[in-house]
């Protein structure tokens, strides 16, 4: 490529993936840049206030706002002093052996912690000054951020703190975390995908349409199987005692009208929040089309825990149909997902107007049936045989927790004040990361009930512009351990039994390969 395209595609496609070093050119004849020409005066935000302010792309860019109010050539300019403080280094810890060397009995050293200070003096009046510090944080960054922060919300009016934060900030008013989620209000009228969370691991597709049909007069109008064109359930780890449901509806209207009637709903004793969403990176999108379709495979769920293969059998005889196979699995130990496989698509189809018709057993179960293919079927076979998965989707409890996508200016007592209503709080510890990304915290319970409580109710909160992400804190027992080590025992002689037979067939194709060409040999000299 020549020089000449080089530059012109530079010009007409810049790369935006690396950071610029260029400071940002501003038309400082905009209303929203405009310096002030009166001396600020303390004003107090409330809470509602605070949240109508638009979230700006990167922390660091509070300092690019108070820039745009504050008139450097009318009263002065602005001095910041930092100051680094550092608590007395704490003594090692006592050992109990008398016989310790001293050389080994280190003490620890304390984190340094950084404060700023920002001081503004009107030159015309010299009595009249300003000065706002900052909280005290583990890196100077955080503390020069915070003082420009503290600046703004405390001496710039709203109306015009909310214009001249504006150009900074992300575009439909979505902020960083609902853009990464793909998920938000800001997608409201343009899909027609929504999202329910959280939703306990029990929960099926049966469970998915009864909260659809919240009304009557809707199960009357429509049937909400009719309405759904896919579901599928996500979890965050295999750890994670809570799922998310992705429902693709008919239209955008539809997702707008489940949105509204069903977020904040008390789903067994927890609120469901519900929003627009894009269909997950990792989602059966692309084969949601596939499993519309006929096929000879079905997927059928919504049978009790305790149901058997031998009851599962007896259940589709009675009602006249007859799979070549069947494979029943227990999805996290809660879920009796049914997999049934027909000699022909006309059988399937029956299949399935029966099943979306019929409801098991003596308590009356709803079932749900769709189409399905032929890998689906493969993995459910495979997962029912796996122990290391099974082992690892297991739900345990403990009274510990692990809190994610922290901001960084997020305090222990803010943690502590969303946290102790769910109960009492044992331990709380925040892992400190010096850069602006989002830090994790971990959090120590009395009762294995709090922790859980803490999870179904505290999971998405907003706290300074960021969605908490909880999840439970295991350790493996002895017996996970073991079982786990018998797995790959297990595995590694599976795999040590598949070289030798490979390496089998590798010698017999080779003898075969070689017996060949002496006959041709032979032949030729006939």
């Amino acid at each position: 490529m020549s020089s000449s395209a080089r530059k012109r595609n530079k010009r007409e496609f810049p790369d935006t993936s690396q950071p610029s070093n260029k400071r940002l050119k501003v038309d400082t004849d905009d209303d929203d840049f405009k310096l002030t020409e009166e001396w600020p005066c303390k004003n107090h935000l409330s809470a509602a206030q605070q949240k109508q302010l638009p979230c700006i792309i990167n922390a660091s860019l509070h300092k690019a706002v108070f820039e745009s109010f504050w008139n450097s050539k009318k009263f002065g300019a602005a001095k910041i002093e930092c100051n680094e403080t550092a608590a007395a280094s704490l003594p090692a810890s006592s050992s109990s052996s008398s016989s310790s060397s001293p050389s080994k009995s280190k003490p620890k050293q304390a984190q340094k912690q950084f404060q700023c200070v920002l001081s503004c003096t009107n030159k015309l009046a010299p009595q009249q000054t300003i000065q706002v510090a900052s909280g005290v944080f583990d890196a100077r960054k955080k503390a020069q951020i915070d003082v420009y922060k503290q600046f703004n919300v405390s001496y710039i009016p709203f109306a015009i703190l909310r214009s001249k934060m504006r150009p900074f900030a992300f575009k439909n008013n979505a902020s960083l975390q609902q853009i990464v989620s793909r998920k938000g209000t800001y997608l409201r009228g343009q899909t027609c995908t929504i999202v329910m969370e959280p939703l306990p691991l029990h929960f099926c597709e049966v469970h998915v349409l009864r909260l659809l049909t919240t009304k009557k007069k809707d199960v009357a109008a429509k049937d909400s199987r009719k309405v759904v064109q896919f579901i599928e359930f996500e979890r965050d780890s295999q750890k994670a005692i809570f799922q998310r449901a992705y429902v693709q509806l008919e239209d955008e209207s539809l997702a707008t009208r489940f949105v509204e009637s069903l977020n904040g709903k008390n789903v067994e004793q927890h609120r469901v929040s519900v929003t627009w969403s894009r269909p997950p990176r990792n989602s059966k999108a692309t084969t949601a089309v596939q499993l519309q379709k006929k096929s000879v495979y079905l997927k059928c769920v919504g049978f009790p825990v305790n149901v058997s293969e031998s009851q599962l059998m007896k259940f589709l005889y009675q009602h006249l149909m007859e799979p070549q196979r069947t494979c029943l699995m227990f999805r996290y130990a809660l879920i009796a997902q049914g997999f049934m496989q027909f000699e022909s698509v006309k059988q399937s189809v029956d299949a399935l107007q029966k099943l979306n018709a019929v409801k098991f057993g003596e308590q009356k179960h709803v079932l749900f049936a769709r189409y399905s293919n032929e890998e689906e079927y493969d993995a459910a076979v495979a997962y029912k045989t796996d122990v290391k998965e099974l082992q690892e989707q297991v739900v345990r409890r403990s009274k510990c927790v692990d809190v994610k996508n922290i901001s960084w200016d997020t305090t222990e007592q803010q943690l502590r004040d969303i946290f102790s209503e769910c109960g009492e709080i044992v331990k709380l510890h925040i892992n400190a990361d010096k850069h602006l990304s989002a830090g994790t915290a971990f959090v120590e319970f009395e009762t294995e009930e709090s922790a859980h409580k803490a999870i179904l109710q505290r999971n998405g909160f907003a706290l300074n512009g960021f969605e908490l992400k909880i999840s439970m804190h295991l350790k493996q027992t002895r017996d996970d351990k073991k079982k786990m080590r018998a797995w790959y025992v297990e595995h590694e002689e599976r795999k040590v039994q598949e070289t030798k037979q490979r390496k089998i067939e590798q010698l017999k194709r080779k003898k075969d390969k070689l017996k060949r060409k002496r006959i041709r040999r032979a032949m030729k000299q006939m």
